[in-house]
């Protein structure tokens, strides 16, 4: 009886892999390059990577190019100065602060993201 319950589970868990859910990561992929516009601390692009949808949640993977702007010394750091940086603390920051933008271009695509978690990956490049 256990090993049927642990099968359910995972059998939720699944990522979907429906003729929509392809065509809207295409689709993604394509248009997916999102301009920063709703935060004063962050500065540059997002780009979606990848998509994926599962049973009950989204997820999505991204790549940030741009600045972050320390909101206790306003002073702006690149890629280049994330080893003097907290990388846990500093990709959190991120996360929370690219979420709005995040959500009105998916949105377009009739896709939706609730939390910071959801965005399962996070790529800082030059």
């Amino acid at each position: 009886m256990v090993i049927f319950e642990i099968l359910r589970i995972f059998a939720i868990m699944r990522m979907k892999k429906d003729p929509k859910t392809k065509t809207l990561t295409s689709i993604i992929k394509k248009y997916g390059t999102v301009p920063i516009k709703s935060s004063e601390y962050l500065e540059g692009t997002i780009r979606i990577t990848s998509y994926k949808h599962y049973q009950f949640r989204s997820a999505v993977n991204v790549e940030f190019r741009g600045k972050v702007c320390s909101p206790r010394n306003s002073t702006w750091y690149s890629f280049k100065d994330l080893e003097r940086l907290s990388k846990i603390k500093t990709y959190r920051f991120i996360r929370r602060h690219i979420l709005k933008d995040l959500n009105l271009r998916l949105t377009v695509f009739d896709a939706r993201i609730s939390f910071p978690q959801q965005i399962e990956r996070l790529k800082w490049v030059e």
